[in-house]
């Protein structure tokens, strides 16, 4: 999982600043460096899986990539929050206890973005252990799918390596 300002989104991490003080920005921030997230599509019902050319664009080097659907395991996943991303033109206001303040900030996204189906697990770490806390989000793999540009050679070889620690 990456912190905020690792994700491609430039507005990643802005939010409403109407109504706060300076003590409400220095806890926000500090909050936000230290908390992890974990990006994933969320399939979608009527979707074919996995067919989204423009993720496949976007997300998986112009298709000489992979796509990997998974199923998300409760094990070792403590103090997790798993937030479907809402899409909205408008920053988020931040209202409530400090953790609300970062669901809130981090669980909405342009409508730029609307055709990701993004849903993210997060996680704040306490201040003292962010540095050392796993950074994992932990996932059973359940397919891995290789983009159509992935070449035979490459993919037999991903293949091997991946039936070997299975």
């Amino acid at each position: 999982a990456a912190v905020y300002k690792d994700l491609n989104d430039p507005m990643e991490g802005k939010f409403n600043k109407d109504d706060l003080d300076r003590n409400d920005f220095s806890e926000i921030y500090s909050h936000l460096k230290r908390t992890r997230i974990c990006s994933l599509l969320k399939k979608q019902q009527e979707q074919v899986f996995p067919d989204d050319y423009l993720m496949w664009s976007h997300y998986a080097n112009s298709h000489s990539g992979c796509c990997v659907e998974l199923n998300i395991t409760k094990q070792h996943n403590k103090g997790w929050d798993l937030l479907e991303v809402s899409y909205q033109d408008e920053l988020p206001k931040v209202e409530g206890e400090i953790t609300d303040r970062i669901r809130g900030i981090l669980s909405v996204k342009t409508s730029l973005w609307e055709n990701e189906h993004e849903v993210r697990a997060i996680k704040i770490y306490d201040e003292n252990k962010f540095s050392t806390n796993s950074p994992f989000y932990h996932i059973k793999i359940k397919a891995i799918y290789f983009g159509c540009k992935v070449s035979k050679e490459k993919c037999d070889f991903y293949k091997k390596i991946i039936s070997s620690i299975n």
